[in-house]
């Protein structure tokens, strides 16, 4: 059922199995999953049914440092969380995402990319996409056949699968949530501390405070945090009155490695054949009632010689002849052993020249001094705000650099067509944003001197307190992390389903 906090009386205690804060995908996900048992769930939503309005906009508000587009905007307190602005990109982490990593700090993950699969399969049948499939070939689509498909020992070709209808959780499952009566979803709850026993060995209870005055407390004996990576990071730091540092910061780690996906221009190509098809690449297509993306990406053989992480490509036809016939007088070509030739050549009419933009979407390097802190600054609850400083590191720039260099270096030597890199010196990057993508700030990692959850997504030393989504990853890949966050949600939910045996 759902529940209007803002009704229930002042300084009320709650008594539950379960305490879930954020009805976001990984929120809802979890609760899916205990829905009509006799496990208790109370599900603690910041929004409402409906969008927010000012004053619960306004409990976003932070300070922002760094390059690119302020990640604090990407956020939405609403059931169903930012699912209300998901575009339904999915596809998996890589196998080599996964991997401990000779020259890449802070890389690896505490199993492997096969451990996730049944939990990526059962996270598939939820969005209702199609076979689990991302090795889709041109070949495979009728419209598209005749299409051009990369696969070189360097250059891969991949893609991401759509939900379609885009999945919006807070509509989805809204009856589903409602009608199990094992499940009290309260909206408006604004939790405003976590509070642990007086051994700070698990969690006791939770406060929570709406918008309106009234307060109340929520007790139980599993406690999961999905309220969003930055918003997980800052609850653990506010939560300071028996561990001056916040809840499972004894290490200095708790808003540490915050990472995105910056997405650059970085460049165009113009093909030597303008009767060359690239509609895999260009297009949006369709594969067993599938929607589907072709992209581009390094080979895992390549990122290992190169020492540089997952990388990403997609295509976008440009239209407009007047460019184009510019482009094409200035464009340099790149062959395969990395030589110039600044000779236009082979342009043709306007309106025959194919040329695309290339848009990197690529994983950062896990830094630890790109971090979310706490502001002196308080909002409307009485909370310390959050301050965001998200920072690159040079082999950041390196890798969109040498990605683009290899992509350049393949079309020339396949015959395809030539390159024009956009590509700024790295003090003068062109301007970027990060896809709303917030990873790594509660890192997963079995030695607590290295991150605050364990491979359980038990914060270290706190026997009862989980953490749900992105921010437990401790690498990002280039992919949409929403499947991931489902499949770890899944995963999450079997796990506590033991305890509860």
């Amino acid at each position: 059922m759902f529940t209007d906090a803002r009704s229930i009386a002042d300084k009320k205690k709650i008594t539950t199995d379960i305490c879930i804060v954020g009805a976001g995908a990984a929120g809802i996900t979890i609760a899916r999953e205990f829905a009509n048992t006799s496990v208790k769930v109370v599900l603690l939503e910041s929004g409402g049914l409906n969008p927010p309005d000012s004053k619960t906009r306004a409990l976003n508000r932070g300070k922002y440092s760094g390059r690119g587009s302020n990640p604090l905007h990407n956020r939405a307190r609403i059931f169903g969380g930012t699912t209300a602005l998901w575009n339904g990109w999915c596809r998996p982490l890589d196998e080599i995402d996964f991997e401990q990593r000779d020259g890449i700090p802070y890389s690896g993950w505490p199993f492997r990319k096969q451990h996730l699969m049944p939990f990526y399969k059962r996270a598939h049948s939820l969005l209702g996409i199609g076979p689990f499939n991302y090795q889709v070939k041109p070949s495979e689509i009728q419209r598209i056949a005749e299409s051009a498909y990369l696969s070189t020992p360097q250059l891969i070709t991949t893609n991401f699968q759509f939900s379609r209808p885009i999945l919006r959780f807070g509509k989805a499952f809204r009856n589903e949530i409602d009608k199990a009566a094992n499940i009290n979803t309260c909206l408006n709850a604004n939790v405003t501390n976590v509070e642990p026993g007086d051994a700070v060995r698990s969690i006791h209870h939770v406060d929570v405070k709406c918008l309106e005055g009234n307060t109340f407390q929520v007790f139980a004996k599993i406690f999961i945090l999905a309220a969003g990576a930055l918003e997980n990071a800052r609850l653990l730091l506010l939560s300071n009155k028996k561990q001056v540092a916040g809840l499972g910061n004894q290490n200095d780690l708790v808003g540490r490695f915050f990472m995105a996906h910056p997405h650059v221009h970085t460049g165009q190509v113009l093909l030597s054949n303008p009767q060359t098809s690239l509609a895999f690449y260009s297009k949006y297509n369709r594969h067993n009632h599938s929607k589907i993306k072709g992209l581009l990406s390094l080979s895992d053989e390549m990122q290992r010689r190169e020492k540089i992480l997952n990388f990403s490509v997609k295509l976008s036809y440009l239209p407009d002849s007047t460019h184009l016939e510019h482009l094409s007088n200035v464009i340099f070509e790149i062959d395969g052993n990395g030589s110039h030739n600044d000779q236009p050549g082979g342009r043709g009419k306007p309106d025959q020249v194919q040329c695309f933009s290339l848009i990197n979407r690529s994983q950062q390097l896990p830094s630890p001094e790109s971090r979310l802190t706490l502001d002196p600054e308080k909002d409307s609850l009485g909370l310390n705000m959050a301050k965001l400083n998200w920072q690159f590191v040079p082999e950041d720039y390196h890798l969109l650099k040498r990605g683009n260099e290899i992509i350049a270096q393949e079309f020339g030597r396949l015959g395809l067509g030539r390159m024009l890199n956009s590509l700024e010196d790295k003090e003068h990057w062109p301007r970027h944003w990060g896809g709303g993508h917030h990873i790594g700030v509660t890192r997963m990692h079995a030695d607590p001197k290295q991150g605050v959850v364990d491979p359980d997504c038990m914060v270290h030393g706190l026997s009862n307190l989980y953490i749900a989504g992105p921010s437990v990853f401790p690498t990002g890949g280039y992919a949409n992390p929403v499947l991931t966050i489902l499949a770890l949600s899944i995963r999450l939910s079997d796990h506590i389903k033991n305890i509860f045996v």
